[in-house]
């Protein structure tokens, strides 16, 4: 089953380049918690640190796309290095305002150039994986690269909060500051300088008809996984234990992971389309039995079947990704879909919270299963039309 996982790892400079990468990527599972943590512990509400993450999350689905380009177009090391910097700069002068009283005027903006420096390394990392492995590797590669991302969001929480209560929130955001530096650093060092994409001059990524196919199966998908993220606080709460809601968030991340361990290395080009569909419909249909969970135990258990066909279907949809993407925009396509699915979470959060308001967290959990299988359903009738 993982003959063709060794073989991507036995390639040569590939495990520097993914440590360097998971390094670099821990400050995405880590900014939103880390700024709540910075901020309720100066005494602010949580309205307000809502809105401070808020601005960070658009920072984010702002900036992925552009530096992507910019990738594209200069290279991995004239962006990369500067970003990371600028990143430093910004989540620093966060943490020293959050922590000393700062007024919401400032907050918000410095959220917004915390988000919009964030390096792109998912982006960066999966337009390089054609250039580090085989062509026949390459479905394998992209499962690496699903479970790798489920990594950081399952190893980022834990340690933010472990950071904050070591030390300080303010110390945690410096550390997240100086991961994500280092982990870039290290990147841009490791990566062979002929490791890189065509550069095409003009070349974007929306406009690939196929492309745009698949980011509309992006919002969906994260769609589904906002409503079902909004959910488990509320199903923790009603069971009497709201802190569990991050465990379970964690057994997703988990079913995740071994689902592409498991399943992601017979992703191909041959069948990657059915794959994609098949896994959305799947991500779908294994929402379903949460309905049934009556403890905080049953819940995770169901969360990791959940998890399963996630790493799998991401590990499809980059294949086929990086198969359309206009010649010379790579990065910058894996940049939108980023966008797609941080965008379609956004969403999913905003009305699983009104439907958890209004009835209960199993409204927000059929939300979850409703966006997830329309986005099966729209990948069947339209993944025929990629070229």
């Amino acid at each position: 089953m993982f003959e063709r996982q060794r073989a991507v790892l036995a390639t040569p400079r590939v495990k520097p380049i993914m440590a360097a990468a998971l390094t670099g990527r821990l400050p995405f599972g880590m900014a939103a918690l880390g700024i709540i943590l910075l901020l309720r512990a100066d005494g602010r509400s949580y309205a307000l640190a809502g809105l401070v993450d808020g601005a960070y999350a658009v920072g984010v689905g702002l900036a992925q796309p552009v530096l992507g380009r910019a990738i594209d177009r200069f290279g991995l090391r004239a962006v990369l290095g500067p970003v990371a910097g600028a990143f430093v700069i910004a989540a620093g002068a966060l943490a020293q305002a959050g922590s000393h009283g700062a007024a919401i005027g400032a907050l918000i903006p410095l959220g917004l150039a915390a988000g919009m420096t964030m390096p792109p390394l998912g982006a960066a990392m999966r337009a390089l994986w054609p250039t580090l492995v085989a062509g026949e590797l390459r479905g394998s590669a992209y499962s690496i690269e699903a479970v790798t991302q489920e990594l950081a969001f399952m190893l980022g929480p834990p340690l933010v909060a472990g950071l904050a209560t070591a030390l300080s929130p303010r110390l945690a955001l410096f550390a997240l500051a100086l991961l994500a530096a280092g982990g870039t650093g290290a990147f841009v060092l490791i990566v062979p300088s002929g490791a890189r994409r065509t550069r095409v001059a003009g070349a974007r990524a929306l406009a690939s008809a196929d492309a745009r196919i698949l980011l509309s199966l992006s919002v969906l998908l994260g769609a589904s996984f906002g409503a079902a993220e909004v959910a488990m606080p509320a199903f923790a709460e009603h069971h009497g234990s709201r802190n569990v809601a991050g465990l379970l968030l964690a057994a997703l991340a988990l079913g995740s992971a071994l689902g592409g361990l498991a399943f992601g290395t017979r992703t191909h080009d041959a069948n990657a389309k059915r794959r994609l569909w098949i896994g959305l419909t799947l991500c779908g249909l294994t929402i379903a039995p949460l309905y049934l969970a009556n403890s905080d135990l049953a819940m995770a258990g169901l969360m990791v079947l959940a998890g399963l066909p996630i790493a799998p279907t991401f590990a499809a949809q980059y294949l086929l990704l990086d198969s359309v993407a206009v010649r010379g925009a790579a990065t910058e396509t894996f940049a939108w879909n980023s966008t797609a699915i941080f965008l379609g979470a956004s969403l999913g959060n905003a009305l699983g919270g009104g439907l958890i308001a209004a009835s209960s967290y199993r409204a927000s959990l059929a939300l979850a299963l409703v966006a997830a299988l329309a986005s099966g359903a729209l990948a069947r009738a339209r993944l025929r039309a990629l070229s």
